[in-house]
């Protein structure tokens, strides 16, 4: 293999990093913010008035306690 030089390399690396800013302009990035928003347990937007506003963050929870034991 041919020895990179320093053009090349640095052309890679900015390709890399235009390519890793770009990430959360995809396609999917609306249904990852609201995954987010279901894991933290944020309001819906769809309340209504005297019903109950509880959002369960047992998911996030269950989570949260197991993942020292997995790392």
């Amino acid at each position: 293999m041919a020895k990179m030089n320093d053009v090349e390399f640095q052309s890679i690396v900015r390709n890399e990093i235009e390519q890793a800013i770009g990430h959360y302009d995809t396609e999917y990035s609306q249904n990852r913010i609201d995954a987010m928003d279901y894991y933290l347990g944020e309001p819906f937007g769809n309340e209504q008035d005297e019903r109950s506003k509880v959002v369960s963050t047992e998911v996030s929870d269950t989570i949260e306690h197991i993942m020292p034991s997995l790392m």
